[in-house]
């Protein structure tokens, strides 16, 4: 049982965890695309058009594929190949295709049977000019011609390939998954939300034993108070109370350590931090703030500036010094 103190902390502090809003957030954002997915994939498919009535990109495409050649090009990333493009024909128009490997074994299989033709769906895309270029060489190739070029490519080619791994729907798949990224997401902050409210009570209980958090609330209305709202720091006279995510109520008399801490990305410094150590060799993570921005920066001097100036007995600095006074 809360009794009325550890109440008031948590109903003033623990409603400023930004977990909360992160979960909600993603929690809407799986909702809608894995619910627009769900609708766009009721759809039902448009009727096809042949391959010569291709027109523009994003049209869905039947052709029947009599011929098709080994891989003439591909795309990959990290080593990985993303796309396979393959020359085909259907006796008439020659086309290029993006295939996977299964597609193509298929396509491969159907043509060595009897009925030697294989009818394919799939969207029209536009050519980059690079596979443009080797298309041309190889349709030069199989035809034993020099008379095909990029300028007239479309006289000999069909100005767009098909992706047989796309169809109308492709969006509801894209959907789907960002909506069951954004889920798992979703989850994950709402397990945090819950560590961290279990936390914060198991924390403000154990502050209300050392401390009494009726001293500590008899102070929140003081004039002299000092809150970095953007960090989260309150700065009572006796006390710090800092709200990130957990409830942390630190005495500046138990303070002994105290050291500024760079959070860097790939080298670069996104975030500062102040570091407490107390007398009982706990550490608190104080004023998480962006490295960015004036404001940002003297406000996290400001923060170390008033500790120091109500315990001006604070060791100051990662320093070897301070390392060895703290081993002592």
């Amino acid at each position: 049982m809360k009794n009325k103190d550890e109440k008031t902390i948590l109903e003033i502090f623990g409603k400023n965890h930004s977990g909360k809003k992160y979960f909600l957030a993603f929690f809407l954002v799986s909702i809608f695309c894995l619910s627009l997915g769900i609708i766009i994939e009721s759809r039902r498919f448009p009727d096809a058009i042949k391959v010569e009535e291709i027109s523009d990109s994003n049209q869905y495409v039947e052709c029947t594929v009599v011929g098709i050649t080994d891989s003439i090009a591909n795309y990959s990333e990290n080593g990985i190949i993303k796309d396979e493009y393959y020359l085909a024909t259907d006796g008439i128009n020659v086309y290029i295709l993006n295939l996977s490997a299964s597609q193509y074994n298929l396509i491969c299989n159907y043509l060595n049977d009897e009925a030697a033709s294989s009818l394919i769906y799939g969207m029209s895309e536009e050519i980059p000019q690079d596979l443009k270029e080797v298309a041309v060489d190889i349709y030069n190739q199989l035809y034993q011609t020099d008379e095909v070029t990029i300028d007239n490519f479309n006289n000999y080619l069909v100005p767009y390939l098909i992706n047989l791994k796309a169809n109308p729907n492709s969006s509801a798949q894209i959907l789907r998954g960002i909506g069951i990224l954004s889920g798992i997401i979703a989850i994950i902050f709402g397990i945090y939300c819950i560590f961290a409210m279990l936390k914060n009570r198991k924390n403000v209980k154990k502050f209300n034993n050392e401390y009494g958090l009726n001293l500590i609330i008899e102070q929140l209305n003081d004039s002299t108070n000092i809150e970095f709202k953007k960090s989260k720091v309150l700065f009572l006279k006796d006390y710090i109370i800092s709200y990130s995510s957990i409830i942390n109520i630190i005495k500046y008399d138990d303070i002994v350590w105290m050291y500024p801490y760079d959070f860097r990305v790939y080298g670069i410094i996104t975030n500062k931090r102040i570091i407490i150590i107390t007398r009982d060799k706990k550490q608190y993570v104080l004023a998480n703030i962006s490295a960015f921005g004036k404001d940002n920066k003297d406000q996290f001097k400001k923060c170390m500036d008033d500790i120091v100036k109500r315990n001006p007995n604070i060791l100051i600095g990662y320093t070897p010094e301070n390392i060895a006074a703290m081993n002592k």
